[in-house]
């Protein structure tokens, strides 16, 4: 069954799209983002005065659930990773990996507001784009990082696209697409890739030396039965070249 909005306006079931999915024997994994018509009678409106679109859906709670056996046990009780419902954000699912020990890693994209509705409804808030991993151990968050932030006050790099590259030796990388603007003023537009150790920091980011950078890509994920591998393997469109699409390899080590 679906997570149950009962903040909203009028209760309802939130319907959950867009998963990360990953199978493992017969256990199941699955993270998704919210995605109903906007469940504020306030918002909903004033968005419809500034696009005259008569619907708006809503892309802002992230929601985690899992089942060890699908023949034999439902989904465990749905977990709410992380939400910009209050100040009508965003966040877009990047990519799930099971670790051995049942651990699931999470990544995603996070928007904190949506400009055009702060003046009236928020004034004080701010705005935050973050790239974010969390490990969910027996349905409790074990662990939350920031991969990439960019705020307001203080503008950096905007993370998104983010994709887990798993090795033979159980080494756990994070390869995403960055923008913005690097601590030294510089405009930035890459494909980056850090690693996530064993006691949970990261390392820094290392630039892939790629010709042209991917905007978006699939890679060789063991969520679609790829094997681990040191080699991290991008397929799609290139920046700049939207009707081009290319493939790469990079040997992370």
């Amino acid at each position: 069954k679906w997570p149950w909005g009962a903040e909203y306006d009028k209760p309802e079931p939130i319907r959950v799209c867009y998963p990360n999915v990953a199978l493992r024997e017969r256990a199941v994994y699955f993270c998704g983002v919210s995605d109903v018509i906007e469940p504020y009678k306030a918002w909903r409106e004033f968005k419809r005065e500034l696009t005259g679109k008569q619907w708006d859906y809503d892309f802002r709670r992230l929601f985690f659930t899992w089942t060890p056996d699908i023949t034999k046990k439902a989904f465990a009780e749905w977990v709410e990773i992380a939400s910009c419902d209050k100040t009508c954000g965003w966040i877009s699912p990047g990519d799930l990996f099971v670790a051995d020990n049942g651990d699931a890693h999470l990544v995603w994209s996070e928007r904190a507001i949506d400009e055009r509705l702060r003046a009236k409804f928020f004034p004080d808030a701010k705005q935050r784009h973050s790239l974010n991993y969390a490990v969910v151990r027996g349905g409790k968050v074990i662990q939350r990082k920031t991969i990439e932030e960019s705020t307001e006050d203080k503008p950096g790099i905007i993370g998104s696209g983010a994709r887990f590259q798993v090795t033979p030796e159980h080494r756990i990388f994070v390869a995403y697409y960055a923008g913005g603007t690097d601590t030294g003023g510089t405009s930035v537009a890459e494909n980056r890739v850090r690693e996530i150790l064993r006691d949970g920091s990261m390392t820094s980011s290392v630039r892939l030396p790629l010709q042209k950078t991917f905007s978006q890509y699939f890679t060789t994920t063991v969520r679609g039965g790829s094997p681990p591998s040191r080699t991290l393997e991008m397929l799609g469109p290139r920046q700049g070249s939207p009707n081009t699409v290319s493939y790469a390899r990079v040997r992370l080590y």
